[in-house]
């Protein structure tokens, strides 16, 4: 079953990123870099305030409704306090950019500011989503949840081709995301007004800050640290390079969202196993989730790191060019990231978030570090590397490459959990088939989109024949996946689960 679970949240997340994905390519080419970078700044800046409206307290719900709490008195705290942190985000946010504007005069236009504001009315939308998709994620309807997860690029991405077509610029651009918010914040409303939920006096504040509290630094952490090398770059380069950085990461996004299906359903798992004291189960489903991780991204991994320029020029246009190299780069960044997120849930699965929030921290201490060394060419006054965009993506390797290791040690004090040396066998077979598709490149070179397409699609046969060379891949492994994707099976699930039939 939660095979299945996890199948619905990489399916339903793998259509929002293409969706998203035929979004960017419109705007990319319609737009230009300097509209693309002006909106990821923005959007990256807001996002890092808005880690204030959280503080923990996500995790905390969906911690506490997979434990089995009264889910009458869970959503009734979770919505206050959500609510109260917005508003304190609002004004915090909205003082800041007031102080900016008046300390350094000229240094945001009106523009800028504007749309900083429609960003800030997003993030309130979207906050208020995330009371009933969390909701769903602790009592882990997958089907759910993840209508919440399509709801807004469905209803964004044709508007944003509309704004990309007509040539409209950054502030309607700006203006879809707001209209992607309220969409997702009114179905979210439709969902849970459905559901047996009762509003009643919240007695679980103290319940929900003693375990929100030692992990509210990883959430603030955490956010900053995903959105610094884009306000560094902007700092030190100019909004353009934004663009070269944060558009690929877009189109990595449908890789990275392997990783977020299964820790999605394995944090709540995890969480129901530890309380029952089935530690060989958390050991047993980690295993299980890096191998199926590896197994589905190393794949698109090899694709995109060896035709950097062909992918790019194929989704983003001629004038993305310069984010080849940062893309070959922040494939390999993605990979060893996914590899992680196996392992990651158990801390907070197993009531150690303290662990997380250190990890966290330390990881954010190494970004600045290494993103303050690599990427301008001199920081108050001392000369650095000077590598711009592509030191930014060889920051995220490293930090990703450290932080692996940690989890690797943190896990198996924890729960005795050892690490798969058979992944070696996943980046070996990746190798190989790199290589077949690099022979074959040289008679058949990619010069129209469907050539890519023809690649990607020839990879998969070839790095799962290597696979099965290896015995990684078994007979068993492909009845669990036609297993988890029988379609009748499939149906059943989904529509009991909307009839609100718990399984």
């Amino acid at each position: 079953m939660l095979g299945r679970k996890s199948l619905v949240v990489l399916v339903a997340r793998v259509l929002a990123s293409v969706l998203a994905l035929v979004g960017l390519m419109f705007t990319s080419r319609y737009l230009g870099p300097e509209v693309n970078g002006q909106i990821s700044w923005a959007l990256a800046l807001i996002t890092t305030f808005n880690a204030m409206s959280d503080f923990g307290f996500m995790a905390a719900h969906i911690k506490r409704v997979s434990e089995g709490k009264d889910i009458d008195d869970c959503v009734s705290t979770f919505t206050t306090i959500k609510l109260a942190l917005t508003g304190g985000m609002v004004v915090f946010t909205l003082g800041y950019i007031l102080i900016w504007t008046a300390i350094e005069p000229g240094r945001l236009t009106s523009t800028d500011v504007y749309i900083l504001m429609l960003f800030v009315l997003y993030s309130v939308f979207y906050n208020i989503s995330s009371i009933f998709w969390t909701t769903y994620e602790g009592r882990m309807e997958a089907v759910k949840s993840q209508l919440l997860t399509l709801a807004e690029p469905l209803s964004r991405t044709p508007l944003m081709i509309l704004v990309a077509v007509g040539g409209l610029g950054a502030v309607p651009l700006a203006y879809t995301y707001v209209v992607g918010g309220i969409v997702i914040a009114v179905v979210g409303i439709a969902l849970i007004s459905r559901e047996n939920i009762h509003w009643k006096k919240p007695t679980l504040f103290r319940d929900y800050l003693k375990y929100a509290l030692p992990i509210s630094f990883i959430t603030v952490f955490g956010t900053v640290s995903w959105n610094l090398d884009k306000l560094v770059i902007e700092a030190f380069e100019s909004t353009t390079d934004v663009a070269f950085f944060s558009q690929p990461q877009t189109l990595l996004g449908v890789v990275g969202f392997i990783g977020i299906a299964v820790t999605t359903m394995t944090f709540p798992a995890f969480s129901q196993m530890h309380h029952r004291g089935d530690i060989e189960g958390i050991r047993r489903v980690t295993r299980d989730s890096e191998r199926y991780i590896s197994m589905l991204a190393m794949p698109v991994t090899v694709v995109i790191a060896l035709f950097p320029m062909e992918t790019v020029v194929t989704f983003l246009g001629e004038l993305y060019a310069p984010a080849a190299e940062p893309m070959r780069i922040l494939a390999i960044a993605t990979y060893i990231s996914l590899l992680s997120q196996a392992y990651t849930p158990q801390m907070g699965g197993t009531n150690r978030p303290d662990i997380s929030a250190k990890l966290v921290g330390l990881a954010l201490l190494c970004n600045i570090v290494l993103l303050l060394v690599f990427v301008p060419t001199t920081f108050m006054g001392v000369q650095m590397l000077g590598m711009g965009v592509n030191g930014a993506a060889w920051v995220n390797v490293i930090v990703s490459l450290v932080f692996m290791l940690l989890v690797r040690v943190i896990v198996w004090r924890l729960t005795q959990t050892r690490s798969n040396p058979r992944i070696l066998l996943h980046v070996a077979a990746g190798v190989l088939s790199g290589l077949v598709l690099y022979l074959v490149f040289q008679f058949y070179p990619i010069q129209q989109w469907y050539d890519l397409l023809f690649y990607g699609l020839l990879e998969i046969p070839v790095f799962a024949g290597l696979m099965w060379l290896f015995r990684e891949l078994t007979r068993f492994d492909v009845q669990y996946f036609l297993e988890v994707m029988n379609l009748k099976d499939m149906a059943s699930y989904i529509s009991d689960e909307m009839k609100n039939k718990r399984r």
